[in-house]
């Protein structure tokens, strides 16, 4: 769930006199998180919340959007964007460490995408290994690709409604969470209503079906991954949390 702890000054004092309602302010800091962190990077979405008066450097559950982007896994462009539109690479979080610090942790070094990434959030580095020593890209060996895990029997169920809270490796609830309202319709975590498609013999959820869907596997009753676009299964769990409401995002 995304609420901001505080109003900048700047956006209490408009708030105060009646510029812009301090409502409208948190909605469009809210705006801008579904756009930069949600399931897709969505640029328009993002320069529109700004144009609106978003805050590059709102902070969710004590975090900036560069530390959130590092804990998503997000590609270059989302960084990339941030900070070409002042987004904080030194802001730390309320456990003292910054976007380069959790880079370093999830050795965002031993990919090419992990160290254009590093490389922006601290350009003296030379997106460099742990001693200093510039790291060298290791060539890939062939290899096929890992079958997915055949789906288990509760997968053949009907899809329980509910949250399905989408969760990173810190354990973060992003918004990729989504809500299953019925057999057929689903609400994402900015409110936007959807239907969807279940295919019970590959235990494929499609939300949104036709050109940009989002897809999900099933692996257990209550439980979904994101299906990446190279077909692998994505790092994020989607466990289902019955004591939310699924009509009532953010959640």
């Amino acid at each position: 769930m995304f609420f901001p702890r505080r109003l900048s000054l700047l956006a209490s004092l408009l708030a105060l006199w009646g510029v812009v309602p301090a409502q409208d302010l948190i909605n469009v800091d809210r705006r801008l998180n579904v756009a930069v962190l949600g399931f897709s990077f969505d640029e328009a979405a993002a320069k529109a919340a700004l144009a609106a008066g978003a805050s590059i450097n709102h902070r969710n559950n004590g975090e900036n959007m560069l530390i959130g982007a590092i804990k998503g896994f997000k590609e270059p462009a989302v960084f990339k964007f941030l900070i070409a539109n002042g987004c904080d690479p030194a802001a730390k979080d309320s456990s003292g460490k910054s976007a380069l610090d959790y880079a370093r942790q999830y050795n965002l070094v031993r990919t090419t995408e992990g160290r254009a990434v590093m490389a922006m959030l601290d350009p003296g580095s030379r997106a460099s290994a742990p001693g200093g020593a510039p790291v060298t890209p290791a060539a890939k060996p062939a290899s096929a690709a890992r079958p997915m895990p055949a789906p288990d029997a509760g997968t053949a169920e009907p899809i329980r409604a509910g949250v399905y809270e989408c969760m990173n490796q810190a354990a973060m609830v992003t918004p990729m969470a989504f809500g299953i309202l019925d057999a057929s319709s689903y609400m994402a975590s900015n409110g936007k209503r959807g239907q969807y498609k279940y295919d019970a013999a590959s235990a494929t959820l499609t939300l949104d079906p036709g050109a940009t869907p989002a897809r999900y596997r099933r692996i257990s009753a209550t439980t979904f991954r994101p299906i990446r676009e190279d077909g692998q299964l994505g790092g994020f769990t989607c466990p289902l949390n019955t004591s939310k409401n699924a009509n009532r995002p953010p959640w």
